[in-house]
């Protein structure tokens, strides 16, 4: 079994004078790596892990250990019974160092080919407590094992309840229920991980609620401390993204000792989202932390699911993030007001585009942002990121969308359209170096040939079409796949085809952004490093 064994009973060894371990060191950092993984060579480097000098000596000991197992021949010495017998002991070692190199070296095994043997080793029972360890590397270390063995259950076609024991769960609930300001950053590690093992599937969330963990993670969002809301807040928003996880959000939550119960989750955060956005909030500084952070926990939430983005919006969030935008206090809660709108109205189809437009002024509020360019630039590339959006959700419904098409169209163009076109203005945008402008301008000119009607737009700019064409013409890696799918949409409508000349429609299908000999990402990046050193 995988024992957590003590170092004093079985360094014999090594138990020299420090000059003699330093010597052995000495001598294996210059021996082949096939040495350093045969079984005599490895135990004395693993029980020495123990004994080193931190400093030097101990990093010498962790580099030989690393080497001895790195790689395909190292991971056949990892799942043999000597190392997973001594990583016990590198658990339990009072050096940090070791303690990561074992957890690090343990989760090599957390996959569905090598996760059995964990199991029947006891091995992952030895980790719930290094979640809490003083080293925050080590915790990691420990709760990415925990994660990986939960997630691997299904590939290794084994039981989740032989991961998720009830010790092993009773043992994180344990961290997880510490009381004290102290004990917070344990409190959030234990409920960090227990939403990372939540969801590893139905059963393994049903493992981690029957432990009462995810209560813990709900109740939380109730207490006072905003620091650890704000930490939940980030965790609730992971869990939700699933069926079982928005039921959570959704469900009331009874209090311990008392008859009452905690309003749901998602219920209490857009109330309290509420009390930000109309200046009610009794606590400043909390409305001050809060507001942003929670615009953007409503703009994840409503992309991570149809389900869960129709929750939001039966529960008024869409006029909310309207009011938001209209009272934002800074360009953080306005940026985000923003992200919140796409995320409620350009996903899933833009099934929520009619009320977008028929129910609040969200899209005036929109305009006015870009208009005359006196907004301040992350808000108006934000705005010109949502507007894009919007109509690229438009456009891509077809004719089910036709009338907000029109209607966001319209918009755009009273938006952009300052002392030239819309697609010109665009185009200055796209072929620009302000990185905050350029890349939503690139997106929002693919969302316009989406459609007929924007793609026969698109083609009447003669200078845009030129840069689309130019393969060369780009700032930044990022901006060749972008350009790229720019030119892949426009050529896909028959009618903004038919208006290029012969000699401009082979250029974007053969040598401009839509075919060869289009570079690679990776030759983009060494071009753009290529002009900056000629500049």
């Amino acid at each position: 079994d995988f024992e957590m064994a003590s170092f004093d009973s079985q360094m014999t060894e090594t138990a020299k004078p420090p000059n003699e371990i330093a010597e052995r060191v000495d001598a294996l950092k210059r021996s082949a790596v096939a040495h350093l993984r045969a079984p005599e060579t490895l135990e004395w480097l693993l029980l020495a892990l123990g004994r080193a000098t931190e400093g030097r000596q101990l990093e010498d000991v962790r580099y030989l250990v690393d080497s001895a197992l790195d790689g395909a021949d190292g991971l056949a010495v990892l799942r043999s019974e000597l190392a997973t017998r001594y990583f016990g002991l590198g658990l339990g070692s009072p050096h940090a160092v070791a303690r990561r190199l074992a957890a690090e070296q343990l989760g090599r095994l957390a996959t569905a080919q090598d996760l059995r043997l964990l199991v029947e080793a006891g091995a992952l029972l030895a980790l719930p407590p290094l979640v809490s360890d003083p080293s925050l590397a080590v915790a990691q270390a420990a709760s990415a094992c925990l994660a990986a063995a939960a997630a691997a259950c299904e590939g290794a076609e084994l039981d989740p309840a032989q991961v998720l024991t009830p010790k092993l769960l009773a043992d994180l609930a344990e961290l997880a229920g510490r009381l004290g300001h102290k004990e917070a950053p344990v409190r959030l590690r234990a409920l960090e991980l227990a939403a990372k093992l939540a969801l590893a599937g139905p059963a393994a969330f049903a493992a981690v609620a029957k432990a009462r963990l995810l209560q813990m993670l709900t109740r939380t969002w109730f207490q006072p401390d905003l620091l650890e809301r704000l930490s939940v807040l980030e965790l609730l928003l992971e869990v939700g993204a699933s069926a079982d996880g928005l039921s959570l959000l959704l469900a009331s939550h009874g209090v311990s000792h008392t008859a009452s119960e905690d309003p749901p989750v998602l219920d209490d955060a857009l109330e309290t989202l509420a009390l930000c956005v109309d200046g009610n909030h009794p606590d400043f500084l909390a409305s001050s932390l809060l507001h942003a952070p929670l615009l953007s926990f409503v703009a994840r939430l409503a992309n991570s699911g149809v389900e869960q983005n129709a929750a939001l919006l039966s529960r008024g969030a869409l006029p909310l993030c309207t009011r938001a935008l209209a009272n934002a206090p800074s360009d953080e809660v306005a940026t985000a007001a923003l992200a919140a709108l796409q995320g409620l109205c350009a996903s899933h189809g833009g099934s929520a585009l009619p009320a977008l437009l028929s129910e609040t002024s969200a899209l005036d509020q929109i305009v006015a942002l870009l208009e005359g360019g006196r907004a301040p630039r992350a808000v108006r590339s934000a705005a010109l990121g949502t507007l894009g959006a919007l109509l690229g959700a438009a456009a891509a419904a077809g004719t089910a969308r036709t009338s907000e098409y029109a209607t966001l169209e319209v918009a755009a163009q009273r938006a952009l359209s300052h002392n030239t076109t819309l697609v010109r203005n665009l185009a200055i945008y796209a072929s620009a170096a302000d990185e905050e402008m350029r890349l939503p301008a690139i997106r929002f000119l693919h969302s316009l040939c989406l459609s007929a009607r924007g793609a026969l737009l698109v083609v009447t700019c003669e200078p845009l079409l030129e840069w689309l064409a130019d393969y060369k013409a780009f700032h930044a890696a990022d901006d060749v796949p972008l350009k790229r799918d720019v030119v892949t949409a426009l050529l896909r409508q028959p009618a903004a085809v038919a208006q290029l000349s012969p000699m401009l429609k082979a250029a974007l299908g053969g040598g401009g952004a839509g075919g060869v000999p289009r570079p690679r990402p990776r030759d983009a990046a060494a071009v753009v490093a290529s002009k900056a050193d000629q500049a």
